[in-house]
């Protein structure tokens, strides 16, 4: 009778063990998951702001050429530019005159495939008036938080 319990007891200690490595598979499956969405919509992000970033910069060097358009803003004025898209992902640009500054906003969008929402990412910089030989001008003067 005794070599029975000790044989159902081996069995019981081999499921148990079983058991405990499904758990840690699982778990281990679930963090890998995880990571690999995160690591994505990190890369989403990031991919965002470099459009973003680089839309900005056109911006700012062709309002630094553009000094009629700069000249032509009406203190308080907000304008929407035009809206290239690249790579799939939808940029929008705007203008706006604050006293001797004008203010740049680009915001870059793009849909998520699974999930359906909407990723976008923001930056802003802006120009400020400087008084030359040659008149007022607009120069860049960096980005904003």
């Amino acid at each position: 009778m005794t070599r029975m319990d000790e044989r159902g007891m081996v069995s019981f200690m081999g499921l148990c063990a079983l058991g405990t490595l499904l758990i840690f598979g699982m778990t281990l499956l679930y963090t890998v998951r995880s990571s690999v969405e995160k690591a994505g919509m990190f890369q989403n992000e990031k991919m965002l702001q470099q459009i973003a970033e680089n839309r900005l910069e056109q911006l700012s060097v062709q309002m630094e050429k553009d000094v009629e358009f700069c000249r032509a803003l009406e203190d308080g004025e907000a304008k929407q530019l035009d809206s290239p898209e690249f790579q799939g992902v939808q940029t929008a640009s705007y203008v706006r005159k604050a006293g001797e500054r004008i203010f740049l906003l680009v915001r870059a969008e793009k849909q998520h495939k699974k999930s359906g929402r909407v990723l976008y990412m923001r930056v802003r910089g802006y120009l400020t008036k400087k008084t030359t030989e040659d008149g007022d001008r607009y120069v860049w003067s960096g980005r904003l938080p």
